[in-house]
């Protein structure tokens, strides 16, 4: 009975926090209702508990960039704060995993200590929170209860219901027209989850149409790279997971996939920005005209990244460093357009970075970077019952690093992943 209780109540969830049309200055607080869902249950049922705080992270709105309402921060940082509180009540901490961290992080501080001088405030404080965040997480020994397992069918339907609001949303009251986007949220890339838990399970069928609705609510999101990582982790785990035997069924699906992605692009309106990019592509004459009509900005921030010193790409510039643009890459950027403040586009002094190699490798180093990203990814490879919450984590890091919320998502889904407790 508490089971179909939970169910409904995830869906009442859904169905109020997607409404940022028709319930435009109430929506933003709907994360109040799973956050004392979260506290109630947190004594009784750990599971229910993290699942309903991942909810009330999720539909918190950090960004509605002037078009929608957001959560006032203070409720934004009391669920932030419920979210390290659970990280670390009855959690244990491991020596060795803590000498590797602080060995991880030593190079990055030093650095910093040497250039102090060209260090931001606001980004100096968010890398400190990066490092403290994802350093609870790591330390611990992997025995934590209350990260032992996440109720995984409510979040599956919670997200599933989710999606299909938004295709409403899209449908009835949002037009490309107006100039702005379905969502701004930092976190809003996580409505792939549906799809990773149906891939996980191996029900490939429904995953395909469920996968089609995510690639339709991200194209209204705008979030092109998200849906990059969406299609790249998908094809790969896939493949990794057919490798040996590849079947009628997959072949089939597969084909299918590719028949339905190459319709939607070949039909996509011109006049809109994906529609243009990809006419753009078509025409493109070498990889690299190709790169920077998918993501200009992306490209340029690239090139100034890896056109430094080898020991700067490989450890970084330190804490709260900026990427210094002196070949005025960026000069055709206007205010409105991306992540950048006014004062960063003056300067030419960057530091809302877009790829998460670039924001945290310019400031912590590439070769940490990399490791990080082989740590998840040999996760994935090796431990198949925990392939669902790898495959999230995997997608999480490249697409919501840049966020408070979306670090702590991170740090969740890394307890999540080295649980050995964990009963899934």
């Amino acid at each position: 009975m508490e089971r179909y209780f939970i169910f409904a109540f995830v869906i009442f969830l859904a169905a109020l926090g997607s409404q940022r049309f028709m319930l435009e200055t109430i929506y933003s607080y709907i994360c109040i209702v799973p956050l004392i869902g979260s506290i109630l249950y947190f004594k009784k049922n750990k599971s229910v508990s993290l699942s309903l705080l991942i909810i009330s992270l999720f539909l918190s709105v950090d960004n509605g960039a002037g078009e929608y309402s957001e959560t006032i921060s203070f409720i934004r940082y009391i669920i932030y704060s419920w979210c390290i509180f659970f990280m670390v009540y009855g959690s244990s901490i491991s020596l060795s995993r803590l000498l590797i961290y602080v060995s991880f992080i030593l190079l990055p501080v030093l650095i910093t200590l040497f250039n102090i001088h060209t260090i931001d405030i606001t980004t100096l404080i968010r890398d400190i929170s990066i490092i403290s965040i994802i350093g609870i997480a790591f330390i611990q020994t992997g025995k934590s209860v209350n990260m032992r397992s996440l109720e995984k069918s409510s979040l599956f339907l919670f997200f599933t219901v989710f999606l299909l609001l938004e295709v409403l949303n899209s449908a009835f009251y949002y037009s490309i027209e107006n100039g702005h986007y379905l969502n701004y949220n930092s976190l809003k890339g996580l409505i792939a989850f549906s799809s990773f838990y149906l891939i996980s399970e191996k029900k490939y069928l429904a995953a395909f149409f469920v996968g089609l609705i995510t690639i339709f609510v991200m194209l209204d999101y705008g979030t092109r790279f998200s849906l990059l990582v969406f299609l790249l982790i998908t094809i790969f785990y896939i493949m990794l997971e057919h490798s040996k035997r590849i079947n009628k069924k997959f072949v089939f699906t597969f084909t299918i996939s590719c028949l339905f992605l190459y319709l939607i692009i070949t039909n996509l309106d011109n006049d809109t920005k994906f529609g243009f990019m990809l006419g753009q592509m078509w025409i493109s004459t070498s990889i690299q005209e190709w790169i920077v009509v998918i993501d200009p900005v992306r490209y340029y921030e690239n090139l100034m990244f890896f056109n430094r010193d080898i020991l700067s790409i490989l450890f970084g510039n330190g804490l709260g460093s900026g990427l210094h643009d002196t070949e005025g890459y960026l000069n055709f950027v206007r205010p409105e357009q991306y992540a950048f403040t006014v004062e960063e586009l003056n300067n030419k002094i960057y530091y809302n970075l877009h790829d998460f190699w670039v924001d945290v490798g310019l400031r912590f180093g590439l070769f940490n970077v990399i490791l990080f990203v082989f740590f998840v990814t040999n996760r994935l490879l090796k431990d198949v019952n925990k392939s669902n919450v790898n495959l999230i984590f995997l997608f999480l890091i490249f697409t919501v690093f840049y966020s408070i919320a979306g670090i702590l998502l991170i740090s969740i889904f890394l307890l999540l992943s080295s649980n050995k407790l964990a009963d899934e």
